[in-house]
This record gives structure tokens, sequence and C-alpha cells, in this order.
């Protein structure tokens, strides 16, 4: 067994090369043995396609709309041909199957329904906007995703995260909506900042993994936030519907939700 001495990935066998010096073995910013990725070194993708439109103020801007080619990662530029970039386009990104990290820049202000849907190698991403929009299904099915970095997002939609795992929400969100993270098997903590106010039904639906919940605020807070709690024709609907024994960390104490094996 190989361990880097960098991140302390550990490998069996002999196609490990680069962890028996114990160190990374980089190709195009990404360790070809555990995928760590030099975000400082990356640079804008030139294989983006873009479309041109508008924004809500009828100035034109660029949209991207996919990608001509497979690649390991992908950093949107800020400007292209001389103007903002700052919408990905619906299904932009959908069955890119060679992703593993993305990095929006500042400019970006909206994000399609089902951008990111089946990557399923996609790993990181890391969200510079403060004021984002994610529509639905965004990063459905996105099975390996275990770190994304929000500045900040002002809306998610329905499904947004299904499928993803560790997840800090940004102190822009209000409201987690319907199914936000949904099916999120892997999901064992989250981060949910005092700014939210109401949890929709199902939002946590079937998130069987969930352990931790850490909340910036009191119990008296936590409780206070506005939770749908009802069942329809005898199936849960609530907002932590079919999860199991996890525990919200207030500054003042914790609450424990009891295992319930489905």
């Amino acid at each position: 067994m190989y361990t880097c001495t960098t991140c302390h990935f550990k490998a069996w066998g002999d196609f490990v090369p680069a962890l028996k010096s114990g160190g990374h073995n980089y190709v195009d910013c990404i360790c070809t043995e555990c995928n760590d990725f030099l975000i400082d070194e990356a640079v804008d993708t030139v294989l983006l396609q873009y479309e041109k439109t508008t924004d809500e103020n009828g100035s034109e801007v660029y949209a991207v709309i996919g990608v001509s080619a497979d690649c390991g990662y992908i950093k949107i530029p800020s400007t292209y041909h001389g103007l903002p970039v700052t919408k990905i386009a619906d299904k932009a990104f959908l069955n890119v199957l060679g992703l593993k990290h993305v990095i929006f820049p500042e400019s970006i202000v909206s994000v399609g329904d089902a951008a990111f849907e089946h990557c399923f190698e996609l790993i990181s991403v890391t969200i510079l906007s403060d004021e984002l929009t994610l529509g639905e299904d965004v990063f459905w099915d996105c099975q390996n995703l275990k770190d994304i970095t929000f500045t900040g997002i002002a809306k998610m939609n329905v499904c947004a995260f299904l499928g993803c795992e560790n997840i800090v929400l940004s102190d822009k969100i209000t409201v987690i909506d319907t199914q936000a993270f949904a099916d999120c098997y892997g999901l064992k903590s989250i981060t949910i900042p005092t700014s939210v106010t109401k949890i929709s039904n199902l939002a946590f639906e079937n998130c069987y993994n969930l352990i931790d919940i850490y909340y910036g605020g009191t119990t008296a807070q936590w409780n206070a936030i506005v939770k749908y709690v009802g069942d329809d024709k005898g199936r849960d609907i609530s907002w932590n519907a079919y999860t199991r024994e996890y525990a919200v960390h207030c500054s003042d104490g914790n609450i424990t939700k009891n295992r319930v094996d489905q």
C-alpha cells in the first residue's frame, strides 16, 4: 500500500507509481492517482460552446451551452468576446462523463435545469458568484460529488443536488425547496445557515445516511424554522421523510431524531 504525503490518499498495488515516491502525478492540473486538483493553476477552458442572449435588463451576455469534447475540468471565463458570461444553459454538461472539477466565475448568476446531470465522475464544484440561482436537477446523479464550495446562492430549485454528498449552504439561502436534497444517499452532514426560514416537503427525502446537521443558531431558532410535516395518502412527505437517526447541532445544544428504518 502507498500513501500520498500531500493528501494522504492510499492505494494498493503497482498501479500507483507516483505514490511510491510520496507525491502526486499531475496531468492537466489533476492527479492521475487520486484526482487532487490544482485549482489555482487551472486555466479557462477553451472548448466551451456559447450562445449570445440577453439578461433581465436587456443587455447582451453569453450563456455557456456545452463543451465540444470531454475534459477533466472546466473553468468558465467571466467574459467571452468582450461580453459577460452570466448563464449556464439547461443540460449544458449533461453526460460529460470524464468531468471531475468545475469552477464558476463571479459573473455566473444562473445555472439551468439538469446542467450537470449524470456527470458521474464530478468530484468538486467551486462557485465564486455572490448571487446565484440553481435550476432543477442541476447535479442530479453526480454520485461522486463530495465538495461544493459556495460564496452565495439566492435560490435552489427542485432536486438541485439529487445524488450528491457533503454540502455547506450559503448564508443567502432562505428556503430549502422541495426535494432539494432528495435521494442524497451518501449525504452525511450539511451546514444550514440562520438565514433559512423554511424547509419544504421532502427536502431531505431518503437521506438515509444523514448524521449531522450543523446549524449556526440556537435550538429556539431551529425550532422556529417552518418545516413541512405531513403525509399524502399514507406516504410521509415531511421535510425529513425517510431519514434515520441524526443530530441537529445548534449553538446552545443538540436536537436528535431517533433512527427509523424504512
